[in-house]
């Protein structure tokens, strides 16, 4: 809130006596009430941003609507969804450098259907579409781990199945897609430390990854969330994992996580499953 007219306001400063950490619980409060209010938190369903997760424990979980039970509050994403709001904002404004609009930013697109008694549309909001060289881009904001990594081995499967999940939503809003990439920049560093993957833009990794889904969602649908009792684990950020709850051994309520646990690291890739 900006006030010009500042009279009337000082008895406030002067006569309230409230201590500082005080003050600062009240701020982290709102910071910690609106993350965990925001469309990313309170998404139920899956979307083109999860369709790559590496664990298949985790989609039974996910597609059984299994209650979460880790739930600590995500800085981390908060970080992110300021900078592509910072983005959006930047590569709509340079629009009207062009004659045509050349930056499509956070449009919703359709990436394919979830099948079953319970099935559902997957939509995605989309960070960057480049009209003139019908490029698909993701941006992803990163520890420096993650950004070594990416340096090294590329995007992991799970941002890749991403990408393409959203230039197959491009595609089927009219629009062509020749590459899909993801742009990681540093949570903390200078932007020099950019890391950039790009590849042709290729369907059939959108359909298999949607095939895994499905196929998880109809063991779910014959047994619900036992179905995550016979289904492989697979490393990926265990201890953040909102079905994660360590040691536990009734896997019908939460995961004790992956054998090879670790708290970070590339993403593994997962195979289909029978």
């Amino acid at each position: 809130m900006t006030i010009t007219d500042l009279s009337g306001f000082a008895q406030y400063a002067t006569d309230t006596d409230i201590d500082p950490d005080t003050v600062f619980d009240d701020m982290l409060t709102i910071i910690q009430r609106n993350i965990a209010e925001h469309p990313r938190s309170a998404q139920q369903e899956i979307g083109p941003s999860e369709l790559g997760h590496p664990c298949n424990r985790w989609f039974a979980y996910k597609l059984a609507n299994a209650p979460k039970i880790n739930t600590a509050v995500s800085w981390r994403t908060a970080v992110g969804v300021a900078v592509h709001n910072y983005l959006s904002d930047l590569f709509h404004a340079d629009c009207d450098n062009y004659d045509q609009p050349r930056w499509w930013t956070e449009n919703l697109v359709h990436v394919g259907r979830i099948e079953g008694p319970d099935g559902y549309e997957v939509y995605g909001s989309c960070d960057t579409y480049e009209l003139f060289s019908a490029l698909v881009t993701d941006w992803k904001i990163v520890a420096k781990t993650t950004l070594q990594d990416a340096r090294r081995n590329g995007p992991g499967h799970k941002y890749r199945v991403q990408g393409h999940a959203y230039g197959r939503g491009w595609t089927r809003r009219g629009l062509p897609v020749r590459n899909v990439s993801v742009a990681f920049l540093p949570a903390s560093g200078e932007l020099d430390e950019a890391v950039f993957w790009h590849e042709p833009y290729n369907e059939q990794i959108v359909i298999d990854a949607l095939a895994k889904v499905n196929a998880v969602n109809q063991l779910v649908a014959q047994v619900g969330v036992a179905a995550a009792t016979i289904l492989p684990t697979a490393e990926h950020y265990c201890t953040r994992c909102p079905y994660f709850r360590p040691n536990s051994t009734d896997f019908t309520a939460a995961c004790p996580g992956d054998p090879g646990i670790r708290r970070s690291g590339p993403d593994p890739i997962n195979t289909l499953i029978a």
